[in-house]
């Protein structure tokens, strides 16, 4: 792994990201919105053939061109949740499906030169600097190597069963990858196992591409879907972006973190390097320490995230 790009008060080591201190504004936020929204189809395959073909042909890659976002009114909506009473908001900027809702200088596959045009993120961060809200942003890029394995896949039966899907067009292996050996035929995405890969490649490409969303948008949070990035195969690159989101945030802030980073590592040590994140279900007894339960409350592709504020010492 490269060093850590910018020097500041952390060093990625659980020693030294231990001194995390959670930040007033988040232990006091107790509700905040998250916007689960990009691209990312449903499974009705039926549709998918009758309406655009088979996905031999008509894959993932035809669909993002779809995406326009004509509609998007970040504004409006952000003045929607501050009603709802949303005290900080937060923004997909990737999920498994490896397509970036922001522009990329090291990724094609995003929402300025693919689909809408737009940087959804920007739009989003501009919306919640106008209403005073602080801006979170979500990265699932570490389970996308195993993740989306998927299109490497075809039929189980049916005439169109030994057409595989355009997942493993060589043409495309920039939004595909090459990870055919992470394909069970047949395993449903949610349940991914291994949810981490080993492969190096990807474990470099993870922190170039969350420490670019980090420089561009200086989120006042940040969260991974899953432990610190990788898991059991070491947790480097979690700890070399919790280390730069802290140290850019400081930066900023007279030589004072204010970000927040949220994984789902209950291990003490990992822990204690940001905020739990206990993603639908709750702890068991009131915890000592700040933590956020991310229930699926609400249809569709929104969240709502309410902080969990322990009492002081």
């Amino acid at each position: 792994m490269p060093d850590s790009p910018r020097q500041g008060p952390f060093l990625p080591t659980l020693e030294s990201l231990g001194y995390f201190a959670c930040p007033d504004w988040f232990r006091d936020a107790k509700f905040g919105i998250w916007a689960h929204w990009g691209p990312r189809g449903s499974d009705q395959y039926r549709y998918h053939v009758r309406t655009y073909g088979h996905q031999s042909e008509f894959g993932y890659k035809d669909l993002v061109r779809l995406w326009k976002a004509e509609n998007f009114d970040p504004d409006g909506l952000m003045g929607l949740y501050v009603r709802a009473g949303a005290r900080y908001f937060v923004a997909l900027a990737s999920h498994h499906d490896h397509f970036l809702t922001y522009p990329s200088r090291l990724h094609r596959w995003n929402a300025a030169k693919v689909g809408p045009g737009k940087d959804i993120v920007g739009l989003w961060q501009a919306a919640a600097r106008r209403h005073g809200l602080p801006l979170g942003l979500t990265e699932h890029l570490g389970a996308t190597f195993s993740w989306w394995s998927v299109n490497k896949g075809a039929d189980a039966d049916g005439p169109q069963a030994v057409m595989r899907y355009d997942g493993s067009d060589a043409a495309f292996e920039d939004l595909y990858l090459l990870n055919s050996e992470h394909y069970v035929p047949g395993r449903c995405p949610a349940l991914v196992v291994p949810w981490y890969t080993g492969n190096p490649w990807w474990r470099r490409r993870c922190l170039e591409l969350v420490t670019e969303m980090i420089d561009r948008y200086q989120p006042d949070q940040l969260s991974s879907d899953g432990a610190p990035p990788f898991g059991q195969h070491g947790i480097d690159a979690g700890l070399r972006a919790a280390a730069h989101l802290y140290d850019t945030s400081a930066a900023a802030h007279g030589g004072v973190n204010r970000a927040v980073y949220t994984h789902k590592d209950r291990q003490e040590d990992v822990r204690r390097i940001g905020v739990l994140d206990v993603e639908r279900s709750q702890e068991g007894h009131v915890m000592p320490h700040p933590g956020r339960p991310t229930p699926a409350w609400a249809a569709g592709s929104t969240t709502c995230a309410p902080s969990a504020r322990p009492p002081r010492t």
